[in-house]
């Protein structure tokens, strides 16, 4: 299946139940530019809009690229880039990554964590 940044974004909204309006808000990109890029009118967008959609969504532009088909999983394990590329120093991400990070993972850890953050609801003022 072919990815695209439209169904990365539209499964983000799905996912926190944000609207369009919203992630405009957070990212400070157009919502028209979101609205396109959701309906596939748009396929990558440049680097700036990219980069604010990543910090908005909690990813790092890297997932943006991979998202987008612009890069392969394949390219980013074997250029030793793993997760998110920037956190924003003492953001609740940057600490819940840093604690993740310390874990010593098994398969049914993971999947019961999992579980359990597609649990939690979204706060609106995040």
């Amino acid at each position: 299946m072919m990815r695209t940044l439209g169904g990365y974004i539209r499964d983000y909204l799905d996912r926190t139940g944000l609207s369009q309006t919203e992630l405009s808000a957070r990212s400070n990109v157009p919502r028209v530019t979101i609205n396109r890029l959701v309906k596939e009118k748009t396929a990558l967008p440049d680097a700036d809009t990219r980069r604010k959609l990543a910090k908005a969504m909690g990813a790092s532009h890297v997932d943006i690229l991979v998202a987008a088909g612009e890069l392969e999983p394949e390219e980013v394990e074997a250029a030793g880039v793993q997760g998110v590329a920037e956190d924003v120093p003492n953001s609740p991400a940057s600490r819940i990554h840093k604690i993740v990070d310390e874990i010593v993972w098994d398969d049914r850890d993971a999947d019961r964590m999992v579980d359990m953050l597609r649990g939690l609801k979204p706060r609106g003022d995040m």
